[in-house]
């Protein structure tokens, strides 16, 4: 348990939860509601958030290397001087706000959308 989030399985439910600073390296939060959280300086690398609800969270400065984030809805995520280095993802991803300062080889950040290149 880290603040007032029980991470036991997966479809974790912490919505604004406050998890600066919270190692979650290599946590499974896969289907995880984490929608307005405050991840700010979070370690998620290598975390499973295939199918997570990221919504309006901030990642601002946060470490994403590795992570598996196919299917994560980061629409309204803040990435700014995000580390994404390495990271799964999939299609493309609408929406948010502030410029990584790593992005998987083969992805571009282009105003508001992630995307493949």
């Amino acid at each position: 348990m880290i603040g007032t989030c029980n991470f036991v399985g997966t479809g974790t439910q912490c919505p604004g939860a406050n998890l600066t600073n919270a190692d979650l390296s290599f946590a499974d939060l896969t289907g995880a509601n984490l929608s307005r959280a405050t991840l700010t300086g979070a370690n998620l690398q290598g975390a499973d958030l295939t199918g997570a609800n990221l919504h309006g969270a901030d990642l601002t400065n946060a470490r994403l290397d590795g992570a598996f984030l196919v299917g994560t809805i980061l629409h309204g995520a803040t990435l700014t001087g995000a580390s994404l280095t390495d990271a799964y993802l999939s299609g493309g991803y609408k929406g948010s706000i502030g410029t990584p300062i790593s992005l998987p080889a083969g992805w571009a950040f282009v105003g508001p959308v992630l995307q493949p290149i």
